[in-house]
């Protein structure tokens, strides 16, 4: 996660503090993914010294406020408005049991319909939690959302690779 941006887009919001960052972050993301004291500082540090943000008042380290510069409200709208990609030579584990459990004789299979009763599992987990959660645009709401449809996906590819398989085997 880039903690650079996201307190680049908290500063858009008003000058604050450090603290306050912290603060405001962790109320907008449920605590999903905590930034440590450290973090902040160091993010701070350099966006300071990038020309992305200067001090808005105050004293102490504790109390300097931050605002974005016009270079760091530029470079948060680049951020803004560009797509998240998820990079095409990720490692992906579940592919590469699929890929060699065929060198060891391993049935593929089992290996499918083990991974499909997990994957449903989680699928009925996270459904039945979803129905629980705040409405949009909460967090914890996103984050369900895209689990549930992360697990319908892989479900999906699994049929294909049984599908797959049949058709490899069938003469």
């Amino acid at each position: 996660m880039p903690v650079k941006h996201s307190l680049l887009a908290l500063l858009g919001e008003a000058p604050n503090s450090a603290d306050g960052l912290r603060t405001r972050f962790t109320e907008l993301t449920e605590g999903v993914w905590p930034l440590s004291a450290e973090q902040i500082a160091r993010a701070l540090s350099r966006l300071e010294r990038d020309g992305l943000i200067e001090t808005a008042g105050g004293a102490g380290r504790d109390a300097v406020r931050y605002r974005p510069t016009a270079a760091g409200r530029a470079d948060t709208d680049r951020w803004f408005s560009t797509a998240v990609v998820r990079r095409l030579d990720e490692h992906d584990e579940l592919v590469m049991k699929i890929s060699l459990s065929t060198a060891g004789g391993f049935d593929l299979t089992a290996l499918l319909d083990a991974q499909r009763h997990a994957a449903l599992e989680r699928l009925r987990a996270v459904t039945h939690l979803s129905r629980r959660l705040p409405a949009f645009p909460a967090v914890s709401r996103l984050q369900s959302e895209r689990r549930i449809l992360d697990l319908e996906a892989e479900i999906r590819f699994l049929d294909r690779v049984e599908a797959l398989h049949r058709e490899e085997r069938s003469p």
